[in-house]
C-alpha cells in the first residue's frame, strides 16, 4: 500500500484506501478512474529567489538544443530507445454539455512530454503541433505559418505575458482523457493571475501592444473553455490598452494575425449588445486577407457604422427611428437607410494575389462566409427597425439562404475547416424562422469543442422564440443584454 493518498484523493481531501493487492484505491476504483500517484512532493526548505529577465518564461523560445540543455541528463544506454508519441483521437463532441471535448478536430500526434512548459516550446516551434492547436481559430492552414512567426515575434515583448498566458491556457487540456478539464478540476487562479498580468503590462512599442492583444485572445479561449460566458470585458480592455497604438499596430503587416481578430470578435459582440466597438478600421486603405475575418475586412468598416447607429437607436429610442412603430412601408428613410444601403452594395473586392495564396476550399470558404454575413447585417438592420412579429416574411428567405449557405459548407468541409467563423450569421438567421438550422448547431467548431456555448446557444434561440409566441413585441437584442452567452463571429 502506498504511504500517500492518490491523486485524486488527495485533490479532494478525501481518505484514500487501497485493498491488499489492488493497485487503485476504493474510490478511483469505485468510480472506474485511473488511480494515480504521480503528483511531486511538496519541496521542503527556502523558497527559491525571483530571476530577471531572460530566466523562467523567456527560455520557452530558445533554440531547440538550447531548451535541451535544461533538461536533466539521462544515463546513458547502450540501446537507447525513443520514447513512442502519444496519439490523441477526437471523443464524438457534443454529447455532454458539462464535459467539454478535446479541443483540436482532427487525430494528432503530442510530444512525449505533455508538461504546460514542453507544450508552449513545442507548439511555437513546430510547424504541425502550432497548427494542431490552433486549427479552430485559422480558416485554413494557410494561415499558419503566418501566424506562428507573428507569435514567435512578439513572444518576449510585455515581459514576456503571451508565453505565461499559453501556460496558463494548456493547464486546461487533460491530455489522458483528451478532454478540456471541467470547471471543477480547474484551478481558476492561474487564470486570474495571468488576467491581473495583463491589467498591469506595459506598453512602450507596438510589439507590447500586440503582445496585450495576443493575451487578450488566449485568455478569451481560457474563459470561455472553463465558464462559457461571455468574456467581452477581457477583450474590450486589451484593446482599450493598445487603441492609441492601434495606426501603428496596422502599419506591421507581419502582425495582422494578432491584431485584426480581437477588432472582429470585438465588434461582433458589439452589433448583439448594441455598443461601440473599441477600434474603428476605416482608416486603413490596406485589404487584409485575415485568418477569421476572411474577405470581410472592408466589410468591418460598415459594420462598426451600424453599431454606432444601434447605439445611438437604444439611447433615444423609437424617436431615432420612427419607423420601427411607424407605417410599414417597403422603402425606408431613416437613420439605418445609409448603411443599409452600403452594406447592400458592398461585396469583397480580393487583391490579385488571393486566388493563389489560399487552396480552393479556403477560398470557397471565405466567400461564403463573406456572403452569409452581408445578409446577416441585413437582417440586423431590419430587426432594428421592425420588433419581433412584425414584417416577418420579408427577411426570411435571407435566413433560409444563410441556414442553406452553412449545411452545404458544412456538408464538404474536411474537419479541420470546420471552425469557420459563421455562428453569428446562423443565430441572425435562426432567430427569423423557428427551428432553423439546429442541425448545423452541433457541427460547427466553435460548439463542438465547447458543448456548453451550443447548450446556451439554443437556450438563448428558445428564448426569443417563447417571448415572441407569448407576445412579446420588442427587440431580441433586448433579450440578449442579461444573456450571459459568448458571442463569437
Amino acid at each position: 500500500m502506498p504511504s500517500v493518498a492518490c491523486d485524486r484523493c488527495s485533490k479532494r481531501k478525501e481518505k484514500c484506501l487501497v485493498d491488499k493487492d489492488k493497485k487503485s484505491c476504493q474510490r478511483c476504483e469505485q468510480q472506474k478512474v485511473a488511480c494515480l500517484f504521480e503528483r511531486r512532493p511538496k519541496r521542503i526548505g527556502r523558497r527559491p529567489t525571483a530571476k530577471p529577465l531572460p530566466y523562467g518564461l523567456v527560455d520557452i523560445l530558445n533554440l531547440d538544443d538550447a531548451y535541451a540543455q535544461e533538461e536533466p541528463q539521462q544515463p546513458q544506454q547502450v540501446a537507447p530507445v525513443s520514447p513512442p508519441a502519444t496519439s490523441v483521437t477526437t471523443p464524438s463532441p457534443f454529447l455532454d454539455p458539462l464535459s467539454p471535448a478535446w479541443p483540436v478536430g482532427r487525430q494528432h500526434t503530442l510530444p512525449p512530454d505533455t508538461t504546460p512548459r514542453a507544450l508552449v516550446h513545442a507548439v511555437l516551434h513546430d510547424k504541425d503541433m502550432f497548427y494542431t492547436f490552433h486549427a479552430d481559430f485559422m480558416i485554413g492552414s494557410s494561415f499558419a505559418p503566418a501566424f506562428q512567426r507573428a507569435i514567435q515575434s512578439i513572444a518576449h515583448s510585455a515581459d514576456a505575458i503571451v508565453l505565461s498566458a499559453y501556460q496558463t491556457v494548456f493547464t486546461l487540456w487533460d491530455l489522458e482523457h483528451q478532454r478540456i478539464r471541467p470547471l471543477g478540476e480547474v484551478d481558476i487562479s492561474a487564470g486570474r493571475d495571468c488576467l491581473r498580468v495583463l491589467q498591469n503590462a506595459n506598453t512602450v512599442k507596438p510589439e507590447d501592444a500586440a503582445a496585450i492583444l495576443m493575451v487578450g485572445q488566449i485568455l478569451l479561449v481560457y474563459h470561455i473553455a472553463t465558464i462559457c460566458t461571455s468574456a467581452q470585458p477581457i477583450l474590450r480592455s486589451a484593446l482599450l490598452a493598445v487603441k492609441s497604438y492601434y495606426g501603428d499596430l496596422l502599419e506591421q503587416e507581419s502582425l495582422d494575425p494578432i491584431t485584426v481578430t480581437p477588432v472582429w470578435i470585438d465588434t461582433v459582440e458589439s452589433l448583439v449588445r448594441r455598443e461601440i466597438p473599441i477600434v474603428n478600421v476605416a482608416t486603413c486603405d490596406r485589404f487584409i486577407v485575415d485568418r477569421q475575418l476572411g474577405l470581410c475586412w472592408t466589410l468591418l468598416p460598415l459594420l462598426h457604422k451600424l453599431c454606432e447607429c444601434s447605439a445611438r437607436s437604444k439611447a433615444f429610442g423609437a424617436l431615432f427611428t420612427a419607423a420601427a412603430y411607424g407605417p410599414l412601408e417597403d422603402d425606408v428613410d431613416d437613420a439605418f437607410s445609409e448603411v443599409e444601403a452600403q452594406i447592400r452594395a458592398w461585396e469583397p473586392k480580393p487583391p490579385v494575389w488571393f486566388y493563389t495564396s489560399f487552396t480552393p476550399m479556403e477560398t470557397a470558404a471565405m466567400l461564403l462566409q463573406a456572403r452569409v454575413y452581408r445578409r446577416a447585417a441585413l437582417l440586423i438592420i431590419h430587426r432594428l427597425r421592425y420588433p419581433l412579429g412584425v414584417r416577418d416574411e420579408p427577411v426570411a428567405g435571407d435566413a433560409h439562404m444563410i441556414v442553406a449557405e452553412i449545411s452545404g459548407f458544412m456538408a464538404w468541409a474536411p474537419p479541420e475547416m470546420k471552425g469557420l467563423p459563421v455562428a453569428f450569421p446562423l443565430l441572425v438567421a435562426m432567430l427569423e424562422v423557428k427551428g432553423l438550422g439546429m442541425n448545423i448547431v452541433p457541427q460547427l467548431a466553435s460548439f463542438s469543442r465547447h458543448p456548453r456555448h451550443g447548450v446556451d446557444f439554443v437556450r438563448f434561440v428558445d428564448l426569443v422564440w417563447a417571448a415572441r409566441e407569448g407576445g412579446f413585441r420588442g427587440l431580441w437584442f433586448d433579450l440578449a443584454t442579461n444573456f450571459e452567452m459568448p458571442v463569437l463571429p
